[in-house]
């Protein structure tokens, strides 16, 4: 039987849904995507159980959960599911992460996900305005 992946983005409010809507515009349908967002007067245990029973009823499927903070009751909840072989689970969603996720294969090596979030780190700068007369030759022009 062929590995499946199954990728969970699960945050507070709608931030998962935006973010999967977003890696649409990027790459198009990656299949087994799903998403859960924590809504006001809901308890982040029910996002935990329902991945939960997709990996028991799926125990050769490579399971990537994705929460929005480190911390948050939602990533607090789901910390439990990395008791299973089959599950990674990844703090701090961002797009640049999440777009490499979904390319890669269900095989995807600890070493390379590793990889994948240091790349994603990366990305992650602040841009500040840069004074051109000190930076620019004279014969740079906007």
């Amino acid at each position: 039987m062929v590995m499946k992946k199954r990728i969970f983005l699960i945050s507070h409010g709608r931030l998962a849904e935006g973010m999967a809507n977003a890696l649409g515009m990027l790459v198009g349908d990656i299949g087994e995507l799903q998403t859960f967002g924590l809504m006001p007067g809901e308890a982040p245990e029910t996002i935990a159980s329902a991945i939960e029973q997709v990996i028991l009823q799926n125990p050769e499927d490579r399971v990537f959960v994705v929460a929005d903070l480190l911390c948050g009751s939602v990533s607090n909840a789901a910390t439990r599911l990395v008791q299973y072989p089959n599950v990674r689970m990844f703090n701090g969603m961002n797009l640049a992460f999440v777009t490499s996720l979904s390319f890669a294969g269900a095989e995807v090596s600890d070493e390379e996900l590793e990889e994948m979030l240091a790349e994603a780190r990366g990305g992650l700068s602040m841009v500040k305005p840069v004074d051109l007369a000190e930076t620019a030759d004279e014969d740079d022009i906007l």
